[in-house]
């Protein structure tokens, strides 16, 4: 990976500061590896040093709030925009960008072209988030995924049994342990429910039938 000049920089100005008793906090946004990357290089020693904090995804109910006061709609279908975006920062803001450019070419709510909406934030997301994630995965971790995509499908359930997606991958429990921990470490898959995974990311599985 490589790591610029003015990251370099940042990092020891932020070394002097901490050497001066301020308090300091940084805010890293971007994918996991690469902010594991930059903090774990031990010539950055301020950051290697620090205490990490990290943030959980954006509260549903104060999305849905915010959607209802700027974009004037009723709760029911703020709520679902909210729950949509499944707390990701990027899908919050997208989201809302792209209902509210709709809504200003409308006179009615209901003449609204919800597939065009989907349409667009499927390419924002793409193009600011998801295009980059994916080419950091291996072919095993690709592998993976697909086999998750194919037995969430089949089962048509949100949450699919690791057993399934490992079968479903002709994976050994070591091999797919290995991969499934990569998968957790990126961001992408959540696993807070024992024995199941995942996509924490919206619209992934729409990402993934795009790049298949």
């Amino acid at each position: 990976m490589h790591i610029s000049l003015k990251s370099i920089t940042q990092s020891l100005a932020l070394s002097s500061y901490s050497n001066a008793d301020y308090d300091i906090y940084v805010l890293m946004t971007g994918l996991n590896e690469n902010i594991k990357n930059i903090k774990n290089k031990k010539s950055l020693t301020f950051l290697y040093r620090a205490k990490v904090k990290e943030l959980d995804m954006l509260n549903i109910t104060a999305i849905r709030e915010d959607y209802q006061k700027t974009l004037g709609i009723d709760r029911e279908w703020a709520e679902a925009l909210a729950y949509e975006t499944k707390g990701y920062s990027l899908a919050f803001q997208a989201v809302g960008y792209h209902y509210w450019n709709e809504l200003c070419r409308h006179d009615s709510y209901e003449d609204i072209d919800r597939a065009a909406i989907d349409s667009d934030l499927d390419i924002t997301l793409a193009e600011l988030a998801y295009d980059k994630i994916w080419e950091e995965f291996s072919a095993s971790d690709i592998k993976v995924i697909e086999a998750m995509l194919e037995v969430m499908e089949q089962s048509e359930s949100d949450y699919v049994k690791v057993e399934d997606i490992r079968n479903k991958a002709n994976m050994t429990s070591d091999t797919f342990t290995k991969y499934r921990s990569r998968l957790l470490d990126s961001g992408v898959v959540d696993g807070t429910q024992y024995g199941y995974l995942r996509f924490k990311l919206p619209r992934f599985e729409q990402y993934i039938h795009t790049v298949r």
